[in-house]
């Protein structure tokens, strides 16, 4: 009886470790590993695009995880798992890491642009050699069709005018040629507000839950390591045991700020800066041997100039935006403003010489923390059609059409303007003068 219970017990002891083993070797429904896709936020194009683990990032970046296992398109099941991040390097880097449904370009959404048959008549007024002429477009003689891309269909559209389906008011034939490239793409548009229709395939199949891991915005010149194992699990257990069994994403990512793509020296002394409306961090790498440089801001240079010497100076942020402040606008709801913000607010570590294009009767005022403030050097100079201002720092400037009463911005009447010169070295110009260049302007009470 005694044998015949040991044996029962072994028994038992054994299968109740074959279990614990196939158990431990049983797949989380969800889960990263290293085959899981890695993607990066686009936000012209509004959905996650494919990256490769290793590359390069921006500071502010989304990056994201694809998730694996048998219930990874299960919300319920889902949205029951956390993320687990062990950063080895680059922890301060990270925002936030979460789960999200988002849309990825695997399989985006296709749209067919279709122009309909039997379309209603358009009537249009277009001046044709100074006069206006009455047109009506037979929309109903567009040749109908389906195309991959919206070019496409107005190509199509506007070979289909061409064909003689524009009528002047006496219905004769109207010559599609007689009228400008602008009219015709006019009128090519208002015939396609009528017969084009679009028709959005597959629109959910592009999305998919993602390990979301945002990184945080910085100013900074320099480029950071940031490494880690990503898990994912409904506990730190979980995702501790998942790591174990080999259910993480070895993440290695290198994070800088847009960067030029040589150095500026003295075989480089100018560079135009013309950032998109989603970048407003731009590093120059100066050169040891680098002097006096032009550096240019906006497309071709319109929006401003600011010349100095860089013998000696480190990598430096020139980003800059344009964005508009309406919380300063607000205050002056009669005066058109045009703003202008570097970013990083850069230091340098000589004064230059900084212009901002304007209209010669318009104002410039600094914007601080405690609202506009003069610019007491600030002067118009006709030569380059712009405000110069003797500068170590780029900060925020703002140009107005009409002065503006700087108490209904400012919080602190003793507030100074940051970063703008007291003196002008260069020219001997002293506080409520022309520095010394004839024709000059200068306004003590409106920056002038």
């Amino acid at each position: 009886m005694k044998k015949t219970l040991a044996l029962i017990l072994a028994a038992m002891m054994v299968a109740g470790t074959a279990s614990v083993a196939f158990a431990a070797t049983t797949d989380p429904k969800v889960y990263v590993d290293q085959d899981s896709q890695l993607y990066k936020w686009d936000k012209d194009e509004s959905v996650y695009t494919k990256i490769s683990n290793g590359s390069e990032v921006r500071y502010g970046d989304k990056i994201a995880i694809a998730l694996q296992g048998d219930d990874k398109d299960e919300k319920k099941e889902v949205n029951k798992n956390k993320v687990f991040p062990d950063w080895k390097v680059g922890s301060s880097l990270v925002e936030s890491a979460e789960i999200e449904y988002r849309k990825t370009e695997d399989v985006a959404a296709s749209v067919d642009y279709i122009v309909k048959e039997n379309s209603k008549e358009i009537k249009l007024t277009v001046k044709v050699g100074g006069k206006d002429q009455n047109l009506t477009v037979q929309a109903k003689g567009i040749k109908a069709g389906t195309f991959d891309s919206k070019e496409k269909a107005m190509k199509s559209i506007r070979i289909e005018l061409a064909k003689d389906s524009v009528m002047n008011n006496d219905d004769s034939n109207f010559d599609w040629m007689a009228i400008t490239e602008t009219e015709r793409e006019t009128i090519a548009k208002k015939v396609a507000d009528v017969v084009l229709t679009e028709k959005e395939n597959d629109a959910a199949r592009g999305y998919k839950y993602l390990v979301v891991i945002t990184l945080k915005d910085s100013t900074s010149t320099k480029t950071q390591d940031l490494s880690g194992d990503i898990r994912v699990g409904k506990t730190i257990t979980d995702a501790k045991n998942n790591k174990d069994d080999g259910y993480y994403y070895n993440l290695e990512l290198e994070v800088k700020n847009k960067k030029t793509d040589e150095q500026v020296g003295d075989d480089k002394d100018s560079i135009t800066v013309d950032l998109d409306k989603y970048t407003d961090n731009y590093v120059l790498d100066v050169a040891d041997d680098a002097g006096v440089t032009d550096i240019e801001f906006g497309k071709d240079g319109e929006l401003a100039l600011f010349t100095v010497d860089l013998d000696g100076q480190s990598d430096v942020n020139v980003g800059y935006s344009t964005k508009f402040n309406a919380d300063i606008a607000d205050k002056y709801p009669d005066a058109n403003l045009e703003f202008i913000k570097w970013t990083a607010n850069p230091t340098f570590n000589r004064t230059g010489d900084l212009y901002i294009y304007a209209d010669e009767d318009s104002f410039i005022y600094e914007v601080t923390a405690d609202g506009l403030k003069e610019i007491s050097k600030a002067e118009y100079d006709e030569d380059y059609g712009a405000w110069k201002i003797r500068t170590r720092k780029l900060g925020s400037y703002v140009v107005s059409d009409t002065e503006l009463d700087l108490s209904a911005s400012s919080s602190s009447e003793d507030a100074s303007s940051s970063g703008t010169s007291s003196s002008n070295p260069t020219t001997g110009g002293t506080t409520g003068t022309t520095g010394g260049n004839p024709g000059d302007k200068y306004n003590p009470n409106t920056g002038r």
